[in-house]
């Protein structure tokens, strides 16, 4: 080998080198390209299963006020029937005094007589 093919050697090894450094630089920059758009498109999902997920909890929200409700009215019911129960007594013991105070009315009456 002869200085002059040497030395030309070196600069086809100077050019190669600087056309895979520009292709390396190249190719690192569309993979962070690649990777941030991979990542761009994994949050655009999680956002939407975040989305779902606090639907999903004002939903469950709802259902536990609606349970607390139900509750509520449920117990008041059980109240209800327990006071219309407590009215039928003093009905039932009303009628029972005034048939008592005309039954004691009437007997005095006829013991006046």
């Amino acid at each position: 080998m002869t200085g002059k093919s040497a030395i030309a050697l070196a600069r086809d090894v100077d050019r190669g080198l600087a056309i895979l450094r520009t292709e390396h630089d190249n190719f690192r920059k569309e993979f962070e390209r690649t990777q941030v758009s991979q990542l761009r498109e994994r949050l655009a999902v999680m956002e939407e299963s975040l989305a779902r997920f606090e639907k999903l909890l004002d939903e469950l929200k709802h259902v536990l006020v609606l349970e607390d409700r139900v509750n509520k009215l449920e117990k008041h019911h059980e109240e209800a029937g327990k006071r219309s129960w407590q009215f039928v007594f003093i009905a039932v013991g009303a009628g029972c005094a005034v048939v008592g105070g005309v039954a004691v009315q009437l007997i005095t009456y006829l013991l006046k007589k």
